[in-house]
Formats: structure tokens, sequence, C-alpha cells
């Protein structure tokens, strides 16, 4: 977000980012259906661990209330697809890449910032003033002691930068990563740095760095396929996690073995089940005409794989880094000519 703020009279304080963002409610008539998107309960709404800041003038967005406290659970997510991202740069229409290019400044400027910032993630207060997490924060600054979150670190640094610094993480797994998984989000955010760290070095050519993480990814792959052979799963992590380490890790080089391609078939076979049966079918088919009016779920819950991610799928047959060597999880030939 822009931080930019008439109300607080405020000089500009650089990329900053939100935590969520409510714009003016929004009513539209696209392609004849109806759609009304109503912000007005978050504007403001209740305040909790992070609060409702009024950015009167934004921009880009107008009139806006976002939430502060920006945390880093997530950043690893978003870090990894902006890298993703690079891989279509080829089909981006001329609109497309400056929107992309813009996009990727401001996220860089971001990660500088927070390096700048001791890796702490600055915020807006409720008076709009930029604040700083306290120094034990542990949702909006990263420890560094011990290379305690080095994969996250050297994720930013080399996003911001393009080199390494000062970070070495070896193989991407820390010894002590276990006590802060303690639950799923948590592992994924483990995983999900790891992965940021290994696309954004082998964007900016740094393939020693690429491949002692690569390494580590395999490790994290093993020990995957081992829960899963004996149905005893961690703490942290579930059969829909593993999906993504897997599908995620296929994207970013590590090529998979047939052993692991019959065991994604099954969780895509379980999940096509799973949504067309024990899912309400209406569910998958929401816009269609034979379709009653009512309430139906926004983010349908099913076993197997989570509807969001069936795109990532696509990504071994389209990822820049796709390991030739690979078992094939897709026809992907079959998938460059389908037609809905």
């Amino acid at each position: 977000m822009d931080s930019r703020n008439a109300e607080h009279a405020l000089e500009p304080a650089g990329v900053l980012l939100a935590r969520v963002l409510y714009p003016m409610s929004v009513q539209s008539n696209d392609r004849g259906t109806p759609v009304f998107i109503n912000y007005d309960a978050d504007r403001p709404g209740i305040d909790s661990y992070t609060s409702y800041v009024h950015i009167a003038q934004n921009p880009t967005w107008g009139d806006v209330w976002v939430k502060n406290n920006r945390s880093k659970d997530d950043v690893g997510h978003m870090l990894s697809a902006i890298a993703t991202l690079e891989d279509c740069m080829v089909d981006f229409g001329a609109a497309t890449k400056a929107d992309f290019t813009a996009m990727r400044s401001a996220y860089v400027a971001w990660a500088q910032r927070v390096e700048a910032d001791g890796w702490a993630i600055a915020t807006l207060d409720t008076n709009g003033n930029v604040a700083l997490p306290g120094l034990t924060s542990t949702m909006s600054r990263y420890q560094t002691l011990a290379n305690a979150e080095c994969d996250a670190v050297l994720a930013l640094r080399l996003f911001g930068h393009g080199d390494p610094g000062g970070f070495d993480c070896g193989n991407g797994i820390h010894p002590l990563e276990g006590l802060a998984m303690t639950n799923p989000s948590n592992g994924e955010i483990v995983r999900s740095y790891h992965d940021a760290a290994i696309r954004h070095a082998l964007l900016v050519k740094q393939d020693t760095v690429a491949k002692a993480l690569l390494d580590g990814l395999v490790v994290r792959m093993d020990d995957g396929m081992g829960f899963a052979d004996t149905n005893s799963w961690p703490v942290h992590m579930r059969p829909g996690d593993l999906v993504k380490l897997l599908v995620h890790s296929a994207n970013t080089g590590v090529p998979l073995t047939w052993r692991e391609v019959r065991w994604l078939h099954l969780q895509i076979a379980t999940a096509f089940t799973s949504y067309t049966t024990t899912v309400a079918p209406e569910v998958c088919r929401v816009f269609d005409a034979a379709t009653p009016d009512g309430a139906y779920d926004f983010s349908p819950s099913a076993d197997g794989i989570d509807f969001t991610f069936f795109a990532s799928l696509a990504g071994t047959c389209a990822s820049a880094y796709r390991n030739p060597t690979t078992a094939p999880l897709l026809d992907c030939a079959r998938l460059k000519t389908w037609t809905p």
C-alpha cells in the first residue's frame, strides 16, 4: 500500500504492506450478472491484534481502510508467486508486463525496506504514523539470531538486492525449525520461504545457493512420502500440504519420481470424487443456469487437493525450471490443446 494520507498530513512513507484492504463497496453488472461486494462492515470494523487505519487518498484505490500489522506468515507465498509470474512473462501483453513490472518494483522496494529496518515489517498505527514491531515480535519481525529464519531473510535479500549478502542457509533445513512447526500453517510458512529462496536464487543466477537449497527440498519430499506411505502424519503436515510440497518442488526444479506421481494421481482422484459427490455438486457449478439460487460456500473444502491449488498443477508443464528428467504428472500436450 502507498501510505500517503492527506487526512493525517503524512509525508510519503515509502512502500508498506497492509494486512488487508477495504475499498468502497463495488456494484456492477458485468456480462449481465449483477454483483455487489459489500465492504461496509470493515470501514471500519472491530480492532483486534490488528487495527483499522483510514487512508483517505490512496493514489490507486482512493478512500480505503486497511488493517495494519502485516505479519510475515504468507510473505513466502507472495515471493514465490512473484517469481512464478516470471515464467509467464513471455505470454504477457504490453499492459500486463507494465503492471507486473510496477508490482515487482514495489515489492523489491518493500523487501529492501524490511532489511534496512533490521528485518522488521513496518506498518501504520491508528493515527497514520509509521511504526515498527517490538524487538520480541514473532509476527512481524524476522529472527536472525542463530540463523533462526534464514530461508526467509535469504529470500528477501535475494529479491531485494540480487545476492545472498552474508546469509548461508545450507540446504534450507534449520535444525530447530521443528520447534516452530506446531501446526500445518506453520509448516507451510517454513516450506514457502524455502521455495521462495530457491526461486529467487535461480532468478539472479545464484546457482550454488539454489543447488544446496534444492537438496533440502528433496529431503522434505522424501520425509513427506514416508508420512504418506505409513499414513502417519506429523502435526505440521496433512496430505494436502504434501501435494503442495511436491508440486511446488517440481515447479522449482526437483524431478518427480513415479512413486510421487502415483500418489499425486490418487489425490487428484480423491479431490474429484470429494468435490463432485461429498461436497454439494452445485458448488462446482455455481454459475450454471441450472443451479438454483441460494447461498453457497465461497471457499468449499474437500479431500485431496484444495480447489485453489489446481492451477498450480499446470506448472509442472509450464515452469521454466521444470526438470527434463521428471516423471510427468499431467499429459502436457493434451493440456495445451484443451479448450473448455
